[in-house]
């Protein structure tokens, strides 16, 4: 049996669900709705392996913003890191204005 973590979210207009180990992601205008969309977006990522006979076990894991926020701060942190590792003589605000640029 394949065991699938999907991770459920509202970003503030959308339903928004994204695999934790797979590349699976979708949406829904609705909790309801996105519970459906999430079993087809499933279904058409184990689509072979269905076939094949096997079970899919599905776990919806919800997170709250203040999650998605540390988890996107710790992800700038870990960024900053690998910067000053690459950049080591450039200063923080000088990396913050060339990363300003690039975007």
């Amino acid at each position: 049996m394949l065991h699938v973590k999907i991770e459920a979210y509202h970003d503030g207009e959308m339903w928004c669900a994204r695999g934790i180990r797979e590349s699976v992601f979708t949406q829904g205008k609705t909790y309801d709705e996105l519970l459906e969309n999430i079993k087809e977006a499933v279904a058409l990522h184990f689509e072979e392996e269905i076939e094949k006979g096997e079970k899919v076990d599905v776990q919806i894991v919800p997170i709250d913003k203040r999650d998605m926020a540390r988890r996107a701060v710790n992800t700038l942190r870990k960024l900053k890191g690998c910067l000053k590792e690459a950049y080591p003589n450039v200063t923080s605000v000088e990396l913050q204005h060339r990363g300003k640029e690039m975007w």
